[in-house]
């Protein structure tokens, strides 16, 4: 079975692999940027396709609750690569959650909702066909809601690195009313 998806992969994986590749040479080797077998190695020993991380941003992900680390840091590693980013920054980090998070309120919005609260799963199960179902995605979510809800201040901050401006932004995203199209 796998034989039949290997030319379906290749056609994905292959322009990413000769990218980090050639990242991993220059990196190397700015004056004669020539990808070698060591090249190839380093991306897939090192498992980052070719983008490096700061420590200490590389601390923050890891100091991320277990449930979001791994897609923070392969959403973090996408990211980079498509803007050719050999190194992730704090702010490079930083842009991409705040893109992120937009791009879910964006949804929330696109589902009617105004207000950030957690009936947005519930409204994501009906319409979006891979949730509906998916005890996973539900197993997830509670325990975003329950990590959320457990570091919530009464002044509703507390929730680590969203800072108070990305909530506005936020909010004030789901209140604008519905963009005009032309």
């Amino acid at each position: 079975m796998l034989d039949s998806y290997s030319g379906t992969m290749r056609t994905f994986v292959q322009p990413t692999m000769e990218a980090a590749a050639e990242r991993e040479a220059k990196r190397r080797n700015k004056k004669n940027p020539a990808v070698s077998a060591g090249d190839v190695e380093t991306v897939f020993a090192t498992h980052t396709a070719g983008v490096e991380w700061e420590p200490e941003v590389l601390r923050r992900v890891e100091s991320a609750p277990e449930f979001v680390r791994a897609g923070i840091k392969k959403a973090a590693e996408f990211n980079a690569r498509r803007e050719g980013i050999a190194i992730i920054t704090g702010q490079d980090l930083t842009r991409f959650r705040n893109r992120a998070m937009m791009r879910a309120v964006r949804r929330m919005k696109g589902f009617g909702m105004r207000e950030l609260d957690f009936s947005a799963f519930e409204i994501a199960r009906e319409r979006v066909p891979r949730l509906k179902d998916n005890v996973q995605a539900v197993k997830r979510f509670a325990a975003i809601q329950d990590y959320v809800e457990s570091h919530r201040d009464p002044d509703g901050g507390g929730l680590g690195l969203m800072d108070r401006d990305l909530l506005e932004q936020m909010k004030a995203e789901l209140k604008r009313g519905k963009r005009k199209t032309s």
